[in-house]
């Protein structure tokens, strides 16, 4: 039923959010991280799973990572330790923080040319128009 946010398939997460960029070809200065700022976020925890989440953080950009968390009011440390993989703590909040908090609605702009990219539904839409490509 439409409205009760039960979005199976069309969730934004930090962890997508991690490699978002900037889609203008005329965008100048950098195009990431885009900042978020999301107006509706639901959460829905998953089965811990450290090991992997300690290998996705080998691909994971940590400054672009703290900055999406803040603007979740979510606090992850400023710097990743270099025994993350070890500390279950850590890898079960960093966990929470990439692919249990879903961002349904909001916007994310660039801080190279201040584009506006709009997220509804949980799907963020990055295509451009005509003149912007």
């Amino acid at each position: 039923e439409y409205g009760t946010h039960t979005h199976k398939n069309t969730k934004m997460r930090l962890s997508a959010h991690n490699v978002l960029t900037c889609a203008k070809k005329s965008c100048i200065g950098s195009n990431f991280p885009l900042r978020l700022n999301a107006r509706e976020v639901t959460s829905e925890a998953s089965e811990f799973d450290g090991e992997f989440v300690a290998r996705f953080l080998e691909k994971v950009d940590w400054p672009a990572l703290v900055a999406g968390a803040a603007s979740l009011n979510v606090t992850i440390p400023d710097t990743l330790p270099d025994d993350y993989a070890d500390n279950e703590e850590l890898l079960a909040n960093v966990q929470k923080v990439l692919f249990d908090v879903h961002v349904i609605e909001g916007d994310l702009f660039c801080p190279g040319c201040d584009r506006k990219y709009n997220i509804r539904n949980g799907i963020p839409n990055m295509l451009l128009n005509e003149t912007e490509t």
